[in-house]
């Protein structure tokens, strides 16, 4: 056997060969995005549409802030809706496909700060291609084809993570990062936690102040976020959930491990046992790894890979509690793949900027090439499920639509149903 040529030329060589198979994976993607994009609104867009629409023909300041800030499911989606009514500005039916593309730009920025983080830690060549496949695969096909959870579901993970690396620059940025998380509470309902993220690592960071300052505007927005708020979904008795630990707990590995399963209602059982299971077990290795990471390494610093995955912990033990009633199977949904995507590449990062002595770091090191091939591998094996997210359609309540009608330049017979095609029913769908 031929040995492996450790040359500078040679290494130059295999990092070139694995930017090219990065390359692929993500021309591939944004190529699959832009063709299977719902390129109409559906379900939870026309209540975004609807929002912006009031916005924009609010007659004063504090009825534009009701109508951008108004509860949606369990969330204040106030960027999203923002998102909604700027592209709705552009003349024409509201083109989904672009929000669904800004959405998709998210995992841009992501995936540009992993690939920093894993140059600091001196990450092998094949790396590239592990950080890529997480960021851009079709695994995630429910969130990235569809408008409202391209935003949502993407711009919340990345809004959070420019949060804690301008928070570990320190100085000046800590300001912007303060912007970054009352920014992030406006997108989603688990970034509710952002800024008490943050003053959790500035106490460690031994920064008090700030810390103590962090800790008010989280107390402050927490205030605002739940004035009003209606319960969307989940168990209405919350002391009901002690008695379910054992599914909260299970929910929770499960989302976290969702990237090595796939889960449904439409699903046979006995497959969705299968993924469930092997997801839990996922989940559970990349937590265990994630705590022996910050034993042997400490949480201090700039290991923000670790604080990534202290939250989507928090949020998967969040989503469980709102969504155990849907069954566990329900953790592995599409829409949720990207946060165990995510803590994949953080996870192998926290290991990298491990102590050089260490024997996880150097097992991670020496494994990283065949880490790139089975990731290029998952690339391909999930694209299917693209396929089947393009075909699955939802029928927005008529009240709903009836109210996004007018942003959305539709007929009345448009409303529904909807496929990438544009909304259809019986006729053709025309312009008004």
């Amino acid at each position: 056997m031929g040995q492996v040529d450790s040359s500078p030329g040679g290494a130059a060589r295999r990092d070139a060969g694995w930017l090219i198979l990065a390359a692929l994976v993500v021309a591939g993607y944004f190529m699959g995005i832009w063709l299977y994009a719902l390129r109409a609104p559906f379900g939870d867009d026309f209540g975004m549409i609807a929002g912006a629409e009031a916005f924009g023909s609010a007659a004063t300041p504090s009825e534009a802030w009701a109508a951008l800030a108004g509860q949606h499911n369990e969330h204040r989606p106030v960027i999203v809706r923002l998102v909604f009514w700027l592209v709705g500005l552009l003349p024409g039916p509201l083109n989904t496909q672009l929000i669904v593309l800004v959405g998709n730009l998210s995992l841009v920025v992501m995936f540009a700060l992993l690939v920093r983080e894993g140059r600091r830690v001196m990450a092998p060549g094949a790396f590239v291609v592990v950080a890529t496949v997480m960021m851009f695969n079709f695994g995630t096909s429910e969130a990235a084809i569809w408008a409202i959870t391209a935003v949502q579901n993407f711009g919340a993970l990345s809004i959070m993570l420019v949060m804690l690396v301008l928070l570990s620059k320190g100085g000046a940025w800590s300001w912007a990062a303060l912007a970054c998380a009352v920014m992030a509470v406006g997108v989603q309902g688990n970034n509710l936690l952002a800024p008490f993220l943050g003053a959790a690592f500035l106490v460690l960071d031994k920064r008090w102040a700030q810390a103590l300052m962090w800790a008010a505007v989280g107390a402050a927005l927490a205030v605002w976020y739940l004035s009003d708020f209606t319960r969307a979904s989940g168990v209405s008795d919350p002391m009901a959930l002690i008695g379910r630990a054992p599914e909260i707990i299970a929910y929770a590995l499960a989302f976290c491990g969702a990237v090595a399963g796939f889960g449904g209602e439409s699903i046979p059982s006995a497959v969705n046992l299968l993924f469930v299971s092997t997801a839990m077990i996922t989940g559970a290795a990349m937590i265990s790894l994630s705590v022996y990471a910050g034993w042997r390494g400490g949480f201090g610093g700039r290991r923000i890979a670790l604080w990534v995955n202290i939250f989507i912990v928090i949020s998967a033990f969040a989503a469980a509690a709102s969504r155990i009633d849907y069954g566990i199977q329900q953790a592995l949904v599409p829409r949720y793949h990207i946060n165990s995507c995510l803590m994949v590449v953080t996870t192998l990062i926290a290991l990298l900027d491990l102590p050089e002595n260490d024997p996880v770091r150097a097992f991670i090191r020496k494994a990283m090439s065949t880490f790139g091939v089975l990731a290029f591998l998952y690339a391909v094996a999930v694209t299917p499920i693209l396929l089947l997210m393009h075909q699955m359609y939802m029928s927005p309540p008529p009240a709903e639509a009836a109210a996004a009608i007018p942003m959305a330049k539709l007929d009345d017979a448009c409303a529904y149903p909807v496929t990438r095609h544009g909304i259809t029913s019986g006729p053709p769908c025309t312009s008004s």
